[in-house]
């Protein structure tokens, strides 16, 4: 029997040990411990993991909707919020070291 790799999504999780050595690369992106790491990066790195564990938001978040009774929809509400907040906040860090 052969014992390589049948798929590049095979070899992908047995070089990777399933996935670990991955997710333990963003976390460290996400926490700097990577040379010459940006804020930006970090917010990317943030972003990978978000969308591994509870998907990509499938659309913008209208503030003005009322709330929802549904905990999934909810909690991307709060995701989605979070996120652009970061990206509001590295626009304007990224705007000051630019005036610098």
């Amino acid at each position: 029997m052969n014992s390589s790799p049948n798929t590049l999504q095979e070899l992908v999780l047995r070089e990777t040990e399933d996935g670990a050595k991955l997710v333990r690369f963003l976390m460290d992106v996400v926490d700097a411990e990577v040379e010459g790491v940006k804020f930006a990066d970090r917010i990317s790195a943030v972003r990978e993991l978000l969308d591994r564990c509870y998907g990509k938001p499938s659309t913008a978040v209208d503030r003005s909707a009322a709330t929802s009774d549904d905990g999934e929809d909810a909690s991307n509400m709060l995701i989605d919020r979070i996120l652009q907040s970061i990206d509001e906040a590295s626009s304007d860090d990224e705007g000051e070291a630019a005036d610098d």
